[in-house]
């Protein structure tokens, strides 16, 4: 079956998505409880091969949006499409979308019904992907799963997944970009990332396995396929995506190429999706970051005076109504882009926090989000009463940028690199950060007010305190994360944040440890 819109036929599951408003909570074995003041096994004191560098960063100019209602407002909207969820099939690519951004929300909230929703959605789909083995937007589920695999270490929850990639690279399809080969026995076909809203479904999925498993060829050929993909789809002089090969010779009513709002906000999604996860010192990484920052600079030529995008990038006269998906996901890349210092905050930061007022406006009172297209695959005039789950989605990926920015300007941090030395990958690694180095760098931090952030993604992270015998003084800050062999994470370390009542998920670091670490002691740098 040729797919050349997002609105064809996708597989069935078990059940529709309608179990989310109720769905229970994380086994309360696994579910993570934060805790200060408590001291550890020494066994688990496992920062041994590890290297950090710590800077204290000056507050953000003030974006003027608060982080308390980025949240809020992130928490009503997802609440909304809790209390009314879709009747689409669980493993849909427009549950998928959705999914990305309840991970999102889960990450910085301490409410646990998100992830919990989550892992029902998992459990009751046996962690299986779409039934269309070659086809992205059947993938796209894979993103929750790697991500929910991060939090509970069950091998189960991506063994399908492996399964259907490791499949992919032994059978991968030889077709040049843009032909689906038709194959008995094989739904859907054989193809490649032929449309660019696959790069959003597909590529992320591929990054995440590699770096949860380590092993490079799920990498490699997220890599080698992105850059088909985009030498065929990828208009050099416009610096946008057309949405497949039908698009070549359209154009809109005022004479331009056709180039579709959440089209090419699929793309940025994306690049933004692979660049979390792609090593910082990958031979890649300056290709897709010089394509993210092409395709930022095109899109912002295309926001409309109105804060926002509209189905077309360039006629939006002719589609008057703004559009809250593809929106979402040029705020979502905006944002993310200015946090990480890829784009100048001095044009990029005002046109998010625009677009963020915009989306917000889109809100309604009960908590819904409106003005998304339905599915489709070119720009189209719509209801702008309508709503739809990959809508959402995109508005709490925005979110979750927005909240960064907006927490970096509030309140004092501090920059944290760590390098792992080992030729190794070491997930659920336990990092020491000495208290007194901690505190030179963030001065009047306690450690009932600090905590930390993925430098890459809006996450809080596990953390503990450690005292001095005695249990009076703070001696060390733990930190646990995964790494990736001598990868280098950033980190951001906040003080001012309420502990007693936080706002992200509760979170202790495992005292579980695993194999015996081995390697040179870390290399402790303070920079100013």
């Amino acid at each position: 079956m040729t797919h050349l819109n997002d609105s064809m036929s996708d597989s069935q599951a078990s059940s529709p998505f309608a179990f989310w408003a109720g769905a229970g909570r994380i086994s309360a074995g696994r579910e993570m409880k934060r805790t200060v003041g408590r001291t550890l096994k020494p066994a688990v004191a496992l920062a041994a091969v590890l290297g950090l560098t710590i800077c204290q960063v000056r507050a953000a100019d003030e974006p003027g949006i608060r982080s308390g209602d980025v949240l809020a407002i992130m928490l009503k909207a997802a609440d909304w499409q809790l209390a009314n969820p879709s009747p689409e099939p669980p493993l849909r690519w427009t549950q998928a979308a959705l999914y990305t951004g309840m991970m999102a929300l889960g990450d910085l909230c301490a409410d646990p019904k998100y992830r919990a929703a989550l892992m029902a959605v998992g459990r009751s789909n046996g962690w299986k992907t779409g039934e269309r083995p070659y086809h992205a937007d059947d993938h796209c589920v894979g993103q929750m799963y790697c991500e929910m695999y991060v939090l509970e270490r069950d091998p189960a929850m991506i063994a399908p997944l492996r399964e259907r990639f490791d499949y992919i690279l032994t059978n991968p399809s030889t077709a040049a970009v843009g032909v689906i080969t038709k194959t008995g026995g094989v739904p859907g076909g054989v193809m490649r990332w032929w449309w660019c809203d696959a790069l959003f479904m597909g590529p992320p999925v591929w990054a995440k396995l590699y770096s949860i498993t380590g092993e490079t060829k799920y990498l490699d050929f997220m890599i080698r396929e992105w850059k088909a993909t985009s030498e065929f789809l990828y208009d050099r002089d416009e610096r946008l995506y057309f949405r497949d090969q039908t698009y070549f010779k359209k154009r809109e009513a005022n004479g331009a190429k056709v180039f579709w709002s959440r089209g090419n906000g699929w793309v940025m999604g994306g690049l933004v999706r692979v660049l979390q996860v792609l090593p910082t010192d990958h031979t890649a990484r300056p290709y897709f970051e010089g394509q993210f920052r092409e395709m930022a600079e095109s899109a912002l030529k295309s926001q409309q005076p109105d804060s926002l995008w509209h189905s077309s990038l360039l006629d939006p006269a002719s589609y008057p109504v703004p559009e809250s998906s593809g929106s979402g996901f040029f705020c979502y890349a905006f944002a993310w882009g200015v946090n990480q210092g890829l784009i100048p905050r001095a044009r990029f930061q005002p046109a998010a926090l625009k677009a963020w007022s915009g989306l917000t406006s889109l809100v309604d009172a009960d908590g819904k989000l409106t003005h998304v297209q339905p599915v489709g695959a070119d720009p189209k005039t719509f209801d702008p009463g309508l709503s739809q789950t990959y809508g959402v989605g995109a508005f709490l990926l925005a979110g979750s940028e927005i909240y960064r920015m907006a927490l970096t300007a509030e309140l004092p941090h501090a920059r944290l690199q760590i390098r792992n030395r080992a030729d190794a990958l070491r997930p659920k690694e336990i990092v020491e950060i000495d208290w007194r180095g901690l505190a030179r760098n963030l001065p009047g931090a306690k450690e009932d007010t600090v905590a930390v952030m993925d430098g890459l993604a809006a996450r809080w992270l596990p953390t503990q305190v450690s005292n001095r015998p005695g249990g009076r003084a703070p001696a060390k800050l733990l930190l646990q994360s995964d790494f990736l062999p001598l990868q280098k994470r950033t980190y951001l370390v906040f003080s001012g944040i309420d502990r007693v009542n936080f706002p992200g998920p509760s979170g202790k670091v495992d005292d579980k440890p695993g194999a015996a670490r081995r390697g040179p002691r870390p290399k402790v740098e303070w920079k100013h």
